[in-house]
């Protein structure tokens, strides 16, 4: 990519489709795909992404004014921009809402009450095995307690969490078949991971 501004057009094809798969690639090797006056103007952005589909909307519309784009394809990729739009803030409503405190804080004491009453009912008919089963329960509760918490956040970087570069190297995979780019392998599980 060159240094030139919104119009300009590379080699290896369209800049619309190049300024989306830099979208996906928000995180990560985003630079790529984007033109250094471009890179500038994300990173001093406070939303990235937003700004990504601003300059993506802004080549739309150069390529329509200067008549490389008809008004109905120019509608129909207006329209894929605008969805990716909802599917962002969609995403980042699911990433910035917390569960409620007073919601986590019923579900603990709860559990916590269960397993500390859970013995007294089975007392009487299971003896010296009480202690064994109640540990089992106490593990099993507090186990999916703690694996509803991990999944609150489903956008980080740890194990539980969504395959976000694997979802994102699908799309690049894509977006290089479109342009005609050298394709990326897909990613591969690592120890039975996929990140």
């Amino acid at each position: 990519a060159g240094g030139g501004g919104v119009g300009e057009l590379n080699s290896e094809g369209s800049r619309v489709s190049e300024i989306v798969a830099s979208h996906v690639s928000i995180v990560r090797d985003r630079d790529r795909f984007l033109l250094p006056s471009e890179v500038c103007a994300i990173a001093s952005a406070k939303n990235p992404a937003d700004s990504i589909l601003r300059i993506a909307g802004e080549h739309l519309q150069w390529h329509l004014a200067q008549g490389k784009l008809d008004s109905i394809l120019s509608v129909a990729v207006n329209a894929k921009l605008d969805l990716l739009g909802e599917c962002q803030g969609a995403c980042e409503r699911l990433a910035n809402t917390p569960l409620p405190l007073p919601y986590t804080l019923l579900v603990y004491r709860t559990v916590y009450l269960y397993i500390l009453l859970a013995p007294l009912a089975m007392a009487q008919d299971m003896g010296y095995y009480t202690a064994l089963f109640n540990a089992i329960l106490a593990y099993t509760f507090f186990g999916l307690h703690e694996l509803a918490r991990q999944m609150e956040t489903p956008f980080g970087e740890e194990e539980q969490c969504l395959p976000l570069d694997a979802i994102s190297r699908a799309i690049e995979i894509s977006v290089a078949e479109v342009l005609g780019l050298p394709i990326p392998p897909p990613l591969e599980p690592v120890g039975g991971i996929l990140m």
